[in-house]
């Protein structure tokens, strides 16, 4: 799931129709890559496995921290029978979570059905 959905004029549906969400893959905090994961997670109570920048994020955000996984690069998890690898991506990440700024280098997600 790409969650870039409220603002996004190409996608046909609104954060509010999204019932249900297994797993959230955010690899870093750029608004692209972030989008609405926070509010759809809250809303569907899915698994969030996001970049630490992202995680910090979450949990001021109000995300329970029992459906976070934390990941570092070169993790191998498996989550609701999907694995997933962590590692490193060359881009650069920012992004503001009330007065902290959040500069660093993101990850991606290497997956495995």
């Amino acid at each position: 799931m790409i969650p870039c959905i409220e603002g996004n004029t190409l996608c046909p549906i609104k954060v509010k129709d999204i019932n249900q969400a297994d797993l959230i893959l955010v690899t870093h905090g750029a608004p692209d890559h972030m989008g609405n994961a926070i509010e759809i997670q809250k809303r569907t109570k899915a698994t969030l496995v996001p970049g630490s920048g992202v995680m910090e994020h979450a949990l001021r955000s109000g995300v329970e921290k029992d459906n976070t996984i934390s990941v570092l690069w070169g993790d191998l998890i498996e989550v609701k029978g999907i694995k997933i690898q962590y590692v490193e991506c060359m881009h650069i990440s920012f992004f503001k979570s009330g007065d902290i700024v959040y500069f660093r280098p993101p990850p991606k997600f290497y997956n495995k059905f």
